[in-house]
């Protein structure tokens, strides 16, 4: 009997073809109506007036932050000059070619918040490849729909802030990372870092993802190593300039920690032990099930 061999591009030791087929992508597509459908509804809440749940007022105080970029090169005046550079400059762009000058710029939150429900959508997408690559197909659909429905993720997607942005990117440099890795596409390990930089930009905390995207293409064995050293000197350049641009020092300095920009980072940014036992704790508090953790755990 003769064999009939597809052609599929797969991993020498991975045996999952690299882009799912075509079933998949039509319950993907099913995921994100449902999700679009949870999330575009009442996007506009508060407007006119700018107001999130709990007196948060961080829209507003991006878009005054990079109103002031514009109008007077700074936004220091407000602290806001050593934030993380990714929302103000999504903002910045908003205001400085969308918004009409004689209009307050917190006219431009309801295009803010569309595009950020258009950013948690694509999170969705890389989520549900993500778990495709790892796990398997039905894995990457679950993780998906989770992510479609649960609550307070369709609620924070809506807002115009920065956590969007770095959920995002994160979840597209590991994804990116892993499927480079697995079949030793060097373009796409390449892709993982510079979408780690963007993560960055938007949350220092994402640095936590460092040693896991730098390292992953050394799944491969010791012939991936001038790809381990290409990114690792790429991802040197990007904190240079980082650096370079950001004034950390200034930003630390009220907490003695001038001379340690990056320690203070380290230290304040990634997350802790106990951040990771947080989450688990909640769920376990909602099953009534806390009292299997151990007693130093809990």
């Amino acid at each position: 009997m003769a064999t009939i061999t597809q052609n599929v591009d797969t991993a020498p030791f991975w045996p999952r073809p690299f882009w799912p087929p075509r079933n998949w992508w039509l319950a993907l597509l099913v995921i994100l109506v449902l999700a679009g459908a949870l999330r575009f509804p009442g996007y506009g809440f508060s407007l006119p007036h700018v107001e999130h749940v709990g007196g948060r007022a961080d829209e507003a105080f991006y878009l005054l932050s990079a109103r002031m970029m514009i109008d007077f090169g700074s936004a220091k005046s407000l602290n806001m000059h050593h934030y993380p550079p990714g929302i103000l400059a999504v903002n910045y762009l908003a205001l400085r070619f969308f918004q009409d000058p004689a209009d307050p710029p917190t006219v431009m939150v309801g295009g803010l918040r569309l595009l950020a429900i258009s950013i948690s959508l694509a999170t969705i997408v890389a989520l549900a490849l993500l778990g495709y690559h790892t796990v398997d197909p039905l894995a990457g659909l679950v993780a998906a729909g989770l992510w479609a429905v649960t609550p307070v993720l369709v609620e924070f997607s809506r807002y115009a802030g920065s956590d969007i942005y770095v959920a995002f990117f994160s979840i597209l440099t590991i994804w990116l990372a892993l499927v480079g890795a697995l079949h030793e596409r060097n373009r796409w390990s390449i892709g993982a870092t510079y979408a780690l930089m963007l993560a960055i930009i938007f949350k220092y905390s994402a640095l936590a993802l460092v040693p896991l995207i730098l390292l992953a293409p050394l799944l491969n064995g010791r012939r991936a190593l001038r790809m381990v050293a290409g990114n690792m000197g790429r991802f040197a350049i990007f904190s240079s300039w980082f650096l370079l641009l950001t004034p950390f020092l200034e930003a630390f300095q009220n907490e003695g920690m001038d001379n340690l920009a990056w320690a203070g980072i380290l230290h304040n940014s990634l997350p802790g032990f106990t951040d990771f036992l947080a989450p688990l704790r909640s769920v376990l508090t909602e099953l009534s099930l806390l009292a299997l953790l151990p007693g130093w755990l809990g």
